[in-house]
């Protein structure tokens, strides 16, 4: 059996904003993740972590991961940011930038703008490269 290849997230993230034309992104996830831009590696594309709702987001995000269930205030955190991106900074999409995330968005969901999530887009490509012969 060959092991699972090594895919890098940030590549691959950067592939599919790149397939899909984002030039600016909003971003959601931990606090370390949203200040350090850590998504800041995406060449030509703009990456815009919350303003005022940084704080409250990374808390809902790590009491949703820690208890592992989105309730409905988690939710609405999420969704108040990621439509403040869109309209104060002009965010095409939103980025998940974190697993638990799918918690709250997932393909039956509509928060009322697009949103990426990193971790399939990752999860994904590693399927692809496993299966490649």
């Amino acid at each position: 059996m060959s092991p699972v290849p090594v895919v890098d997230l940030l590549e691959t993230v950067k592939a599919e904003v790149n397939r899909l034309g984002f030039k600016t992104l909003g971003l959601l996830g931990t606090r370390v993740v949203m200040e350090s831009r850590f998504y800041g590696v995406l060449d030509g594309v703009e990456v815009v972590p919350p303003t005022t709702e940084l704080l409250e987001v990374h808390d809902a995000y790590v009491a949703m991961a820690s208890s592992g269930v989105a309730t409905e205030e988690h939710c609405q955190v999420f969704v108040r940011a990621g439509r403040a991106m869109v309209k104060e900074h002009g965010c095409e999409a939103i980025m998940l930038a974190g697993t638990d995330l799918a918690l709250v968005f997932n393909k039956k969901f509509d928060p009322g703008f697009r949103f990426l999530d990193c971790a399939e887009v990752h999860a994904a490509a590693i399927v692809q490269s496993a299966i490649r012969p």
